[in-house]
This record gives structure tokens, sequence and C-alpha cells, in this order.
């Protein structure tokens, strides 16, 4: 797979490029990929289905989907939602999670805070949002967004070394929900008021202050 941010005047569209056996290949927006296939249930191999998904994250292509999803035309910012989607609802034969789960909280917790900071600008609040929603099913990405703190190293917060019971600093990504809510866009506050309580119950926010 091939990953490339193509500008022109105003608008930055991303290309995905995947040569494969997988077939039969879908043309969007963004390029050429058979993510449309798994989301319309197109009867597709399973396994394609998975050398697909390895692809896009060993290329760090939704990383790089989510720093840039505001340059994107207003329907490639819907396809960059539903690959993001498929990528969290997928699980491999005889896995309990999603493939792409231990993939963001081990290697690339990055994503999540990149996808909150989504929410800093109007075209990218609601896709962002929606892809939150989904990922914020799971304890785990959860934990990376309540426990998220600026680093030294630049580096996001590593889960195996927190310590529940140290008061947040009160800079982290979390605590940017509030500003969202309070200080942004209509629409902008709307949707990070849903994201914002999709947790309200998680029992570590107890642990915060």
């Amino acid at each position: 797979m091939k990953v490339r941010l193509q500008g022109t005047p105003g608008i930055a569209h991303i290309s995905l490029l995947y040569c494969s056996n997988i077939s039969p290949a879908w043309t969007s927006p963004i390029g050429c990929i058979t993510v449309a296939d798994i989301v319309k249930d197109t009867e597709v191999n399973p396994e394609s289905v998975f050398q697909l998904l390895t692809n896009i994250l060993n290329e760090d292509l939704l990383y790089a989907l989510a720093l840039n999803i505001h340059k994107l035309p207003f329907e490639s910012r819907k396809d960059a939602q539903v690959i993001f989607s498929t990528a969290f609802r997928y699980k491999p034969a005889g896995q309990s999670e999603p493939q792409v789960l231990q993939h963001v909280v081990q290697y690339r917790p990055d994503i999540i805070i990149a996808l909150c900071r989504g929410y800093d600008r109007r075209e990218s609040a609601m896709p962002c949002g929606g892809i939150l929603r989904e990922a914020l099913k799971y304890d785990a990405i959860a934990a990376l967004l309540l426990y998220d703190e600026p680093m030294e190293d630049g580096k996001s917060v590593d889960l195996a070394n927190v310590n529940p019971d140290v008061p947040s600093s009160g800079n982290g990504v979390f605590w940017k929900f509030f500003g969202w809510i309070d200080k942004g866009a209509f629409e902008v506050s709307a949707d990070a008021f849903n994201t914002f309580r999709v947790r309200r119950q998680v029992s570590t926010v107890g642990r915060l202050g």
C-alpha cells in the first residue's frame, strides 16, 4: 500500500493505493480500496480482509487519516470515517477483540489523541466524533483518553505504566473536552458533548482528580 497527500489549491486529497489479489476493487473519492466491500457486506475472503487491515496498520494509514481528515473534501471525510469504523468493528476469526485495538493501545495511542484534536476544527469535528464514539466502546481506548498527559519526549501515555492514584495535571486531552463543549461552535459543542458522555460512567473518571 502506498499513501500520499496530493495537494491542490485549497484542497488536499489522500490517495490509498492498494495492490493485491483482493477482488472486486472499489474506487472511492480517496482511491482504490476494498474497505467498501466489507462495509456493504459484500462476500469477501476473511483472510483478504485481515490482510487489508494489516496493511492499513503497517502503513500507519489510520494515523495519517486522523491528522489530515480536516483537509479532505466532505465525501472523503465520510469515507475516512468508514475506514476507521470498519477497522474498530472487525474481529479476526477466533479473536475476541478487533485487530486494530491492540495496535492502537500498544503502538499508536497517538491516533486517539489526534482524533480528539479533530474538535479543534469544524471540518473534522463530526467525522472524528463518530470514530471516537465507535472506539470508546472499548475500555482501553477510554483509558487512553482519560489518562493522557503531556510527555517530555512527546510520546503518548503508556497504559502499562499508569498510576491511577496520581492526580491528573489537567493538561491532557480529556480536559480539553470542556473547552470544546463550552466554547466551540454549536455543531462542534454538541458532537463533543455526545462523545464525552459515551464514557461518563467509566469508573476511572473518579480517579482523575
